[in-house]
């Protein structure tokens, strides 16, 4: 088994990353819900870099055992969704309609070259990291990773040119959405923050790194928030993820706040995969049980507080029942 170093403001990090989100798909009302939601957009690259840090040093064997992982996961996470929307296409007498417009020619090609499944957007995430740990185990068999981050700048380039198109010509979101430009220069960038090198010449002060958070977050937030013409905001997230990333690196040994650390630690996978569907259950609770008007704007403010308070103990259930499964004895 692979052992690591712990890293608990990493882990405060993750904590606040999979509730960021919960905020970006299931948002507040208004221009204060905008601003939350690209606020909160640092989350997905965050996970992205914890995953390339954590990937620093390990040889294919390693990287393999992640890869096969994140495809259970995703094995997993897909049958969820699926089982859910399949259920309310039963339910609305919409099952043909539904198979039809989600399994067609396009679909493979939806699925692998812009990451996405219709009926489960936030998988987006599972996908763009399986075919990360595919190259980058083909980068790790070569031993070709330290000439291969050298390109992570032109990654980040291509992203932002890709992004900031799409969304200026406000594209479909999957247009946008692939993970050469989406998640390997994230992968890169926290593999490099991991290197000898880079560890022994960290010496951005915490008031830099902290403007750095403060700047990136404007940009991201001000275009979209604001509706400029042009949708620049995916340049700040670089600084702003940059930022955030390179502060949870120092003193990584002191404990913040211990209820975050163990939600980044243990439930942020699950958090990430279940909030979707939470929030679907909750509203169907609210309107159909509860008969609550769900076009209220009171439920609306409460809605992504509900739903992440629930999501959070949904994993920690499901998280507690994997804990007493393993400690049973199996039969020999």
């Amino acid at each position: 088994m692979e052992k690591r170093n712990v890293n608990v403001k990493l882990n405060l990090l993750k904590g606040f990353a999979c509730m960021g989100v919960v905020f970006i798909h299931i948002t507040f009302p208004g221009l204060f819900g905008q601003i939350v939601l690209y606020a909160s957009a640092y989350a997905v690259p965050i996970f992205f870099m914890v995953a390339g840090y954590y990937a620093y040093g390990k040889d294919k064997d390693v990287i393999k055992r992640r890869l096969i992982k994140i495809v259970k996961i995703f094995a997993y996470a897909y049958m969820l969704f699926f089982l859910y929307k399949l259920t309310s296409s039963i339910k609305n007498h919409e099952v043909l309609q539904w198979l039809s417009s989600n399994y067609n020619w396009k679909t493979p090609i939806k699925n692998i070259c812009f990451c996405t499944i219709n009926f489960a957007i936030p998988l987006w995430y599972l996908i763009a990291m399986i075919e990360t740990y595919i190259v980058w185990l083909y980068v790790v068999k070569q031993k070709k990773e330290h000439l291969v981050i050298k390109i992570t700048p032109i990654l980040f380039l291509l992203q932002i040119i890709l992004t900031s198109y799409c969304e200026t010509m406000q594209f479909e979101w999957f247009w946008k959405i692939n993970f050469v430009t989406r998640a390997m220069p994230w992968f890169m960038l926290g593999y490099y923050l991991n290197s000898e090198t880079t560890r022994s010449k960290r010496s951005l002060k915490t008031s830099t790194l902290i403007m750095m958070v403060i700047v990136g977050c404007a940009i991201a937030v001000i275009p979209s928030a604001f509706d400029l013409s042009v949708k620049f905001n995916v340049i700040g997230y670089i600084p702003y993820a940059f930022g955030l990333f390179s502060l949870a690196l120092k003193n990584p040994s002191k404990s913040i706040c211990k209820p975050v650390e163990f939600i980044g630690d243990k439930l942020s996978l699950n958090i990430y995969i279940f909030h979707a569907l939470m929030d679907g259950v909750i509203s169907f609770v609210f309107l159909r049980l509860l008969n609550v008007n769900t076009e209220a704007n009171l439920y609306l403010w409460l809605r992504p507080i509900i739903v992440l308070v629930a999501t959070i103990f949904a994993s920690w259930v499901v998280y507690k029942i994997k804990l007493i499964l393993a400690k049973k004895p199996r039969n020999i």
